[in-house]
């Protein structure tokens, strides 16, 4: 059985989301929430990337995960998403 969720439905359902990203991606995922220009927009820019690259939930888990060790700047640059000023 396949369920399709949404990017921005996983963002509204923290008990899913929870499921689905590990402590370290959710922490990267709050930080795009607060500095991108507009939060609303940059989650359907997450949808958009993964149905153009064939990523699956997992996978885009993975790039917040391995970002987290890096910068929110680098995430935010693969994915096109304009952040705020610090």
């Amino acid at each position: 059985m396949k369920a399709e969720i949404t990017f921005s439905q996983l963002w509204n359902n923290p008990s899913v989301r929870k499921f689905f990203f590990r402590q370290q991606s959710e922490r990267t995922l709050q930080k795009l929430r607060e500095r991108a220009a507009d939060f609303q927009q940059a989650l359907e820019t997450i949808e958009t990337y993964a149905e153009q690259n064939g990523y699956a939930l997992d996978d885009i888990e993975e790039m917040f995960f391995s970002f987290g060790d890096n910068t929110l700047e680098a995430l935010a640059a693969e994915l096109e998403i304009e952040l705020k000023e610090n």
